[in-house]
């Protein structure tokens, strides 16, 4: 009972990270997972704020997707693809393999009247609702076959592998792979950078298995991506030179290319006016830059190492 117990705890922690990185991608406040037991839908974990009965209220054609008929409701469900929108929500049922019903759904608050993901954005999503999906059936698993807990054990461990952690870096993040001596670690930098404020290269980044970002992970409630955002920022703050800031010395060049470029988020033609340069030579400056980043982020990684 100990260890069941802890397995629950890891799979709420990680559906909670799931959603984190859900409500990252696409720039919303709110997201939710209901789980439906027995043909009733029960409120599992939430990012943000949500009405305490929304999950009751939930329509069962958001989670009986192959059923013939239109159930009766008060409130009007549409589907729109493999997504529907009620009540303010776009909401997506969550497939077990080989099951005719949902084993859950996802909400999350509606930006929009109609779903509308970018191609990045829908591959993001499936992702992530993947993991969620996995992550229940381990669920089931270990409430419905007492009978067989020695195939219960790997599914825990598993969960607990996962806990604080949204994405795998392959079977590389089992095997003590260090991710910085990676010929591809420059390149997972520069795509954290692009996703600083959300996106798949950011949720499913290797930078993720850092020990200077489990360390800051910890320091940020379990939050995998507020983690490793710290610490992208952190590197940035180390490449701030002394002193008052200008924006136009080639001293204050690097550090004020990545915080308005990543960190504010600005267009390039307003950086380039900013600092008195071409577009064509901020590009330049800005490959610079990421390399001192990353060079940072290698030098934080074994001060990590070392304490």
């Amino acid at each position: 009972m100990i260890g069941r117990s802890i397995a629950r705890t890891d799979l709420h922690q990680f559906l909670e990270n799931v959603l984190t990185a859900l409500c990252d991608l696409l720039r919303v406040k709110t997201a939710f997972i209901a789980v439906v037991d027995g043909g009733v839908p029960h409120l599992e974990v939430v990012c943000g704020t949500l009405e305490l009965d929304t999950a009751d209220q939930l329509p069962p054609a958001a989670w009986q997707v192959t059923a013939g008929a239109e159930p009766s409701q008060s409130r009007r469900i549409e589907r729109h693809g493999d997504m529907f929108v009620w009540n303010g929500y776009w909401l997506v049922p969550l497939l077990g393999n080989g099951q005719d019903r949902a084993i859950g759904v996802v909400g999350v608050v509606a930006r929009a009247p109609a779903p509308d993901l970018s191609a990045e954005e829908r591959t993001g999503v499936e992702t992530l609702l993947a993991q969620a999906s996995a992550a229940l059936e381990d669920r089931q698993l270990q409430q419905g076959i007492f009978s067989a807990l020695e195939r219960i054990i790997p599914e825990i461990e598993e969960i607990q592998r996962r806990r604080g952690v949204v994405h795998y870096v392959g079977e590389q993040a089992l095997s003590g792979f260090n991710v910085v001596e990676a010929d591809d670690f420059r390149k997972w930098v520069r795509d954290a950078l692009g996703h600083y404020w959300g996106g798949p290269k950011l949720t499913t980044s290797p930078l993720l298995s850092l020990r200077v970002v489990e360390r800051a992970t910890q320091e940020h409630d379990g939050n995998v991506l507020q983690g490793l955002r710290e610490v992208l920022k952190q590197a940035i703050e180390r490449l701030r030179p002394e002193g008052q800031r200008r924006m136009t010395t080639p001293d204050w060049l690097l550090y004020n290319i990545l915080e308005l470029k990543f960190v504010e988020g600005r267009k390039v033609r307003e950086i380039a006016r900013r600092l008195a340069m071409s577009e064509s030579d901020l590009y330049r400056k800005q490959r610079v830059a990421i390399e001192a980043v990353a060079q940072t982020l290698i030098e934080m990684e074994r001060e990590e190492l070392g304490n």
